[in-house]
């Protein structure tokens, strides 16, 4: 189809669409509507219009065929039960899942078990937690010292 706009000076997101070929993508509505940008020059009223995108200028619209053709109408329905697409689903994302091996120290876990028995959210929004105390003070070595002078 040829109508009353040059191409020549615009870089089209595909160049060959003139000629029949294999789909090179299918987009979403969710994606296609990000790719659109300012600028979209009309051909006239029940023409084609081009609109530009980040992949280049689109040709979109209606189109008069000037061959009498015979159409083609293709219908396909795929009926896939909520059930079968929650198992892929699921298959899915156990292929998909990183194992989360928790090999605490017995430290770590009495750590974390103190932050779930201390934890509190006070009325102005702050989170308090209590400092965890360890059992074995003789670790501590000689810094009663140390501590004592900074409270002077």
């Amino acid at each position: 189809y040829r109508f009353c706009i040059s191409t020549n000076n615009l870089v089209l997101a595909d160049p060959t669409y003139d000629k029949p070929g294999p789909i090179d993508v299918l987009l979403g509505a969710d994606i296609f509507w990000e790719l659109l940008c300012i600028g979209q020059i009309s051909s006239g009223k029940a023409k084609p219009i081009l609109q530009k995108t980040r992949l280049g200028w689109i040709i979109s619209g209606q189109i008069i065929q000037q061959e009498n053709n015979k159409g083609v109408i293709c219908n396909l329905t795929i009926n896939t039960s909520n059930q079968d697409l929650h198992e892929q689903l699921e298959r899915f994302w156990k292929v998909e899942e990183i194992e989360n091996k928790q090999n605490y120290t017995k430290e770590e876990r009495e750590c974390e078990q103190n932050f779930i028995e201390t934890v509190k959210h006070d009325e102005s929004g702050h989170f308090e937690v209590g400092l965890p105390v360890r059992e074995n003070l003789k670790f501590l070595g000689n810094s009663l010292d140390i501590a004592l002078s900074r409270f002077t």
